[in-house]
């Protein structure tokens, strides 16, 4: 399955209807609404000794 980050806002009811859309073609749209982005995500990262990015993570808090 492949996973789509869709930026929006809650207003946006248009957002829903292409997230049904693309279930069906077995993509897993994740949405986050730029109202409450700072309050619903976390992104986690870390470095080598020599500077270069090791791992990075972006994911959604769950209620």
């Amino acid at each position: 399955m492949t996973d789509l980050l869709i930026v929006t806002s809650e207003t946006d009811i248009h957002a829903d209807v292409v997230i049904k859309e693309l279930e069906k073609s077995n993509i897993l749209a994740i949405r986050l609404n730029s109202e409450n982005f700072i309050q619903t995500s976390k992104y986690v990262y870390s470095w080598q000794a020599s500077g270069n990015p090791s791992q990075s993570f972006f994911f959604l808090k769950t209620p």
